[in-house]
């Protein structure tokens, strides 16, 4: 029988600060989300830094998401499409292959 990972979301932003606080809690999988943008956060260090954190224990990132309608193009939704770009642009530095939304 397969497996069942328990995971919780984090904000992407905020995931090198909220992880070491979290990870204690026995969490098995970690999705990074995002709210409509990704705001010029440089991922790749980003990536490094959460795969540091995480590499003692051996939790994966599972996916990343960001929450945004890619479609409008417009005020909240501006940089969305661009951000989702980005996210499947770096995902395998966060070793996952999932981008949602």
């Amino acid at each position: 029988m397969k497996q069942i990972r328990i995971g919780t979301l984090v904000g992407g932003g905020d995931a090198v600060r909220v992880l070491p606080q979290i990870l204690p809690h026995g969490f098995e999988s970690f999705s990074l989300t995002f709210w409509q943008s990704t705001n010029g956060l440089d991922l790749s260090e980003t990536a490094k830094r959460v795969k540091e954190i995480l590499a003692e224990k051996g939790v994966p990132i599972s996916s990343l998401g960001i929450f945004g309608n890619p479609l409008t193009g417009e005020g909240d939704n501006a940089d969305t499409l661009a951000s989702w770009e980005r996210l499947i642009d770096h995902a395998h530095e966060f070793g996952t292959d999932l981008v949602a939304g």
